[in-house]
């Protein structure tokens, strides 16, 4: 999984990743920032070996400092069917450094985490 950033005019961040995860695949992405721990979020899902994510942030803009991009593939049993069919009922068929396991239990699931850092 890949995930570029662009920080639009009116300071919120925008995100588009590319994934090798099958068409439909159900994600969450989080915008956390590390000094307050406030974050929004938004499910997106794949198309097309793409997703997009945003505008992030605040209606005022990101104010300056560090922050924390989260994209995860919450676990099969909510995803379409289809996804779970090519993924496994528990995530078993995923593979590769961005494999975690769920913290429910339910399986496999995939965890990327990026920092980014906002300047004045």
């Amino acid at each position: 999984m890949t995930v570029t950033t662009q920080l639009t005019d009116a300071r919120r961040l925008e995100m588009t990743g590319r994934t090798n995860l099958p068409d439909r695949t159900r994600l969450l992405v989080v915008l956390e920032r590390e000094a307050s721990g406030v974050n929004w979020q938004v499910r997106t899902e794949v198309g097309n070996g793409r997703f997009t994510a945003g505008p992030l942030g605040p209606g005022s803009g990101l104010i300056a400092g560090r922050y924390l991009i989260r994209v995860s593939m919450p676990a099969a049993d909510v995803q379409p069917s289809a996804v779970k069919a090519r993924v496994g009922a528990r995530g078993e068929h995923l593979t590769g450094p961005l494999v975690a396991r769920s913290p429910h239990g339910l399986g496999n699931v995939i965890e990327y985490r990026k920092e980014y850092q906002v300047e004045q």
